[in-house]
């Protein structure tokens, strides 16, 4: 059951995300090309205040999450290991919000990069390994650019030694 739960730790806060960032640039290009055209800031300048603002909030929600589930699945009750499990979630959503600015961003259409989000994630997600055991060899290298494999291979290494596996 823990082991379930730490999957969905690693799927849905990489997967979330993605879908949140996907329509920031998209959504804001027209202010964006407005502003920039009356030269107040340099591309640059918007970028990083951006991502700095909505940090805290981005972090807030899994970090809540993370409080309140870690505890009520009964995961190991140690601090350590608690504060690994939450870094591990916080870079996870990091990962995945990068991933959907660098969708909005480079296809500035929300309809062509929620689709190529869903497809990323899809296919992250089956070339992990998690439903799917015996994957074909000549797609066998995708799971090693899923971030939600590292995520939850490190979540497990957190909370079980090599003889409770």
């Amino acid at each position: 059951m823990q082991i379930a739960m730490l999957f969905f730790f690693s799927v849905f806060w990489g997967f979330y995300p993605i879908y949140n960032a996907v329509f920031t640039f998209p959504q804001e290009r027209r202010m964006l090309i407005k502003e920039r055209s009356s030269g107040m800031y340099h591309l640059s300048s918007y970028f990083l205040a951006k991502t700095v603002g909505d940090l805290p909030l981005e972090l807030a929600l899994p970090t809540a999450f993370t409080f309140i589930i870690y505890w009520m699945g009964g995961l190991k009750p140690e601090p350590a290991t608690f504060i690994l499990s939450l870094l591990i979630v916080l870079y996870s959503v990091l990962v995945s919000q990068s991933l959907g600015l660098a969708f909005g961003a480079i296809l500035m259409d929300v309809k062509q990069a929620t689709t190529l989000a869903s497809v990323t994630t899809l296919v992250f997600l089956i070339a992990g390994g998690y439903y799917i055991q015996q994957i074909p060899a000549f797609i066998v290298w995708l799971k090693y650019l899923s971030y939600s494999y590292y995520c939850f291979k490190l979540l497990l290494g957190v909370q079980y030694n090599r003889s409770e596996e």
